[in-house]
């Protein structure tokens, strides 16, 4: 058998009953659903390759608008982008690592990446765990900060498209959640977009291009020996002509590339919870009936038309009013003396006094 990570568990499921049923109307029942578990699965894979198929075809031999890019300034309406978080990555990173270093806990990079599947190209936002909204990096995963880097994105990467397409995986946590849906349903009432479409594959089945990008990023990284964030950024944007690294500031004196900004509070006011959010796949938001989203459970299912605005928000939203800006949290007094105690000795000497420098606080008892 090959090996293999992050597989379905239904189909693992399906695969023990066909494999521990006895008569022979069990097995061809347990059969029978594992093929229809696959065929819904392969139709959700075939909607997701059609769309990229349209935008590769629509976007043929153009050129990306200069930043900032101007909201539907172009009438591009296939574009088609994948975003989603990798696994975190850590500093110091050694090609030959050392016994030691192996239990203890080095700063933290996240990484989070957008493609978009026509180019193709994949941004790679690079987080230092002192550059995040919460201390010590964390919960790094939540809305806020996904809802500030694709805004970034959109705003300096983007194509100026009239409608767009957006796929991610089924974790709720950080994609399929009230914010997500409140943040694409204020862009179409803002003018950002006319039409966004927010699609989902069946969990487990979810594999696409951004998780190859960040193969290939990944495997560069275990070669190499990474000191700082600035050292992941480069060997990323080296393992692949279509990988971009992004930092959240290019050096350390300069100011951030972007904002974090407190999207949960600003949609939470003016959006609600859509009620059974997990059983639907795919989600469309349009200018013309602003404060809806339409829902289907699956490719081929009816739309459903769900109201999310609340009753007392306006219909429409000045792109300009944006969420209160999030500052960094930084990193707990704690965590600055294990950094300096524990982990700069593994990091080269040029590099000490950004990775592990000397904290200017006092330690906390333990």
């Amino acid at each position: 058998m090959t090996p293999r990570t992050d597989v379905c568990q239904k189909c693992e499921d399906l695969r023990q009953e066909v494999a521990s049923a006895r008569s022979e109307d069990e097995k061809l029942e347990a059969s029978q659903s594992f093929a229809d578990h696959v065929k819904q699965a392969r139709l959700e894979r075939d909607f997701y390759r059609k769309k990229t198929k349209n935008a590769i075809e629509e976007l043929a031999g153009t050129q990306r608008p200069e930043a900032p890019v101007t909201p539907c300034g172009t009438e591009f309406k296939s574009v088609h982008y994948t975003f989603d978080f990798a696994q975190q990555l850590s500093v110091p990173s050694r090609a030959r690592q050392v016994g030691p270093l192996y239990f203890k806990t080095p700063r933290k990079i996240q990484w989070f990446g957008v493609v978009n599947e026509a180019l193709p190209e994949q941004v790679n936002f690079l987080i230092d765990e002192n550059e995040s909204v919460e201390e010590d990096g964390k919960s790094c995963h939540n809305p806020n900060i996904v809802i500030s880097l694709l805004h970034h994105y959109f705003e300096k990467y983007g194509f100026g498209e009239r409608e767009a397409y957006l796929n991610a995986d089924n974790c709720g946590g950080q994609n399929k959640n009230q914010f997500l849906l409140g943040y694409l349903a204020w862009r179409t009432m803002c003018g950002l977009h006319e039409s966004l479409y927010y699609h989902f594959m069946k969990v487990g089945h979810t594999r696409c291009l951004v998780d190859g990008m960040f193969g290939l990023g990944r495997q560069k990284y275990r070669r190499h020996d990474c000191d700082t964030v600035y050292d992941v950024a480069r060997v990323v944007a080296k393992s692949s002509s279509a990988n971009v690294s992004c930092c959240y500031r290019t050096r350390p004196e300069l100011e951030p590339n972007w904002k974090w900004r407190d999207w949960k509070t600003f949609l939470r006011c003016n959006f609600r919870a859509m009620p059974s959010i997990r059983k639907y796949q795919h989600f469309r938001f349009t200018c013309n009936e602003p404060g809806f989203v339409f829902a289907k459970e699956s490719v081929q299912s009816e739309e459903q038309k769900v109201r999310i605005l609340k009753r007392a928000s306006p219909t429409w939203f000045d792109s300009e009013m944006l969420p209160v800006h999030l500052p960094e949290a930084g990193l707990s007094a704690k965590r600055q003396w294990y950094l300096y105690r524990q982990i700069r000795q593994h990091v080269s000497v040029p590099n000490r006094d950004l990775v592990c420098p000397l904290p200017d606080i006092p330690d906390t008892p333990s």
